[in-house]
């Protein structure tokens, strides 16, 4: 679930992402569930936040990166994210690989987001809220073992 908001001082809303809940200053919100589909309409709903510049359909994965943990998302896959933005970079996809058998909920949450998900920064005097594509598979060793292997 994703609730997209204007922020001001005045209100306030929760903000959910796949395993996470952040309080936020809310003016304008509106709710729907974060899909490919609904990417221009996250841009229609608040203008500040940035949603992937490129083509989704067209990213190839190039890399497979074993463990899709916080630090991987929050950061890896940020500068991946960029990378797919210029031109001539579409096969520099990740596929996400999960070694234990709990990260099959991750795999279930981003799956049902067409493995798209939203980073929030925030410092002492800004906030950015992005949706990030770079992902284009999420696959379960445990399960999937040639898949993988592939």
């Amino acid at each position: 679930l994703l609730m997209l908001c204007a922020f001001n001082e005045k209100s306030s809303v929760w903000w959910l992402g796949p395993g996470e809940h952040y309080h936020l200053e809310a003016r304008v919100c509106a709710e729907m569930r974060l899909n490919s589909s609904c990417l221009q309409a996250i841009v229609e709903a608040n203008p500040a936040v940035k949603v992937p510049c490129y083509q989704r359909s067209e990213i190839k994965v190039g890399i497979a990166h074993i463990g899709v943990g916080n630090f991987h998302r929050a950061h890896q896959a940020v500068f991946q994210d960029d990378v797919l933005g210029l031109s001539g970079n579409e096969s520099w996809g990740y596929v996400g690989v999960g070694l234990l058998p709990q990260d099959a909920t991750l795999q279930e949450k981003l799956s049902n987001q067409d493995f798209l998900y939203t980073l929030w920064e925030k410092d002492s005097s800004s906030e950015n809220v992005r949706v990030i594509g770079c992902h284009t598979d999420y696959l379960l060793a445990t399960s999937e073992a040639q898949k993988v292997m592939e």
